[in-house]
């Protein structure tokens, strides 16, 4: 029980370290994009602030200013003021504006890319990994105010000073670069807080499965060591559990040991009924063959053999029948034949004779010569012989006996009856138990208590039908007839 405390214990823990695992892996993944997605939309957001200062400046000549694209931001450039390094270049290849130390190089041709902007990462061997934003877009360009008398003045809301500007014939490549520093560490953190999460989890996990399963298995530690205990079947331990989840387990070692039971029940009605069946036979074996061995006659050794090999096939008989029985089996009507029964009765009969003769018993007999039923040989044996010895046995001195055997229309009916017969009701319903005998005149028999429940089995086994009563004054009847 310990080992599969153990191994339970295992299990689940690994489960759910496992399950948080995953999950904390698919966490900081999806913290590191969105970390990574709102970086790069602030990066093009810087971008496009630092777009809107790049304009197309108009030539002045009276200053002698050839004008051209200039970035309209006197601060300085350095990363530590902008917290980004910046870049601006013109559709000619010329840098407009730059800031010291420029980490990314010489960017690619952009100005032929489909989009207009983009974002990507960077290596830098002495800045490490960089994000990087670029933007392509056309400036505004200064209007020119023509001085010509003839030429009409331009409408305009705004002063002459501040003419709004128009879009450029020049475009405008920016690239913004910001070190990764702050998303690696806020990445460290998560992926800690993770790992010390899982730790955690793991931990707790382990001390709560343990007591759990502690407590949920005590039911069925209490229930194994009761089962350790129990030395056979009859003894079987109390099988009640106060847990749900454990029912089925009680109700399945309920079951075992209810079909354990019954198969022992059968090995010891078997081995009850071939020991109680078999002792008549055998006894019979053994005088034949002391007989023979006392003669020296030739034709005595053959009877005496002759005598043995029918003792050995009523014996293989009454075995199969037994063994059927005992196995609830059913006969296969189609694989026998009808039997003879008077030659049976006759022989129990004459097995019983002297016992008849020394109790002083009055024995009436009735038999129909054509009497058959259609049953297994050895099963018909055992039916008539039991129920004749059964009757014999318990039949006082100077008592009486009647057997008949005739023959209907579905087939034979026996019937024995003896007295004088002292039972009850309810001593009556149980004369065909097994191992049941009466208190007085039955405990002083050398009987079991075996021959009716051989009976019974047989007649169930054959299809035959059982049946006994308490007639009027002191007779009891068995009658058998062939079943429905």
């Amino acid at each position: 029980m310990s080992s599969i405390r153990r191994n339970l214990q295992l299990r689940v823990t690994i489960g759910v370290i496992v399950i948080v695992a995953v999950s904390g892996a698919a966490t900081y993944w999806l913290t590191e994009r969105s970390l990574h997605k709102q970086a790069d939309t602030a990066l093009l957001a810087k971008a496009a602030g630092f777009a809107s200062l790049v304009i197309d400046e108009a030539s002045d000549m009276e200053d002698n200013d050839p004008g051209g694209l200039i970035f309209d931001y006197k601060e300085p450039l350095e990363v530590h003021d902008l917290g980004v390094w910046l870049r601006i270049e013109s559709d000619q290849g010329e840098t407009i504006a730059e800031s010291p130390n420029w980490p990314g190089g010489k960017s690619a041709n952009r100005f032929d890319e489909r989009s207009s902007h983009g974002t990507y990462a960077i290596s830098v061997p002495q800045h490490g990994l960089l994000h990087e934003a670029w933007l392509v877009f056309t400036p505004g360009a200064e209007q020119v105010v023509s001085e010509d008398e003839n030429q009409p003045e331009l409408e305009s809301s705004t002063p002459d000073d501040e003419l709004p500007l128009v879009p450029s014939e020049h475009r405008v490549l920016i690239r913004v670069l910001e070190p990764r520093d702050t998303i690696d560490s806020a990445m460290n953190v998560v992926g800690l807080a993770i790992l010390l999460g899982v730790g955690f989890c793991a931990a707790g996990v382990w001390l709560i499965v343990r007591l759990g399963i502690a407590h949920g298995l005590g039911p069925l530690t209490r229930l194994a060591k009761e089962l350790e205990a129990t030395r056979s079947v009859e003894e079987r331990p109390e099988m009640s559990c106060d847990t749900e989840e454990l029912a089925p387990i009680t109700a399945a070692l309920t079951d075992l040991f209810d079909r354990t039971e019954a198969a022992l029940m059968r090995e010891r009605r078997f081995t009850d009924s071939a020991a109680h069946e078999l002792r008549t036979p055998l006894a019979e074996l053994r005088s034949s063959g002391e007989v023979a061995l006392m003669s020296r006659d030739t034709g005595r050794y053959e009877s005496s053999l002759r005598e043995s090999v029918k003792i050995g096939e009523e014996m293989s008989n009454l075995i199969d029948s037994l063994l059927a029985s005992t196995r609830n089996a059913k006969a296969a009507q189609d694989k026998i034949t009808p039997i003879t029964l008077s030659p049976i009765l006759t022989e129990a009969l004459r097995h019983t004779r002297y016992i008849v003769d020394t109790k002083n018993i009055e024995l009436s007999l009735r038999i129909d010569s054509s009497s058959t039923w259609v049953a297994p040989p050895g099963s018909c044996g055992m039916i008539i012989s039991n129920i004749v010895d059964n009757a014999i046995e318990y039949t006082p001195d100077n008592g009486h006996i009647e057997i008949s055997l005739t023959m209907t229309e579905s087939g034979a009916v026996l019937r024995v009856r003896n007295r004088p017969v002292s039972l009850t009701e309810d001593e009556h319903s149980r004369v065909f138990e097994p191992f049941w005998r009466r208190d007085g005149s039955r405990t002083r028999t050398g009987h079991a208590g075996l021959g009716l429940a051989v009976v019974q089995a047989q007649c169930d086994y054959a299809g035959l039908s059982l049946h006994s009563q308490l007639a009027s004054g002191d007779w009891f009847e068995v009658i058998v007839r062939p079943g429905d």
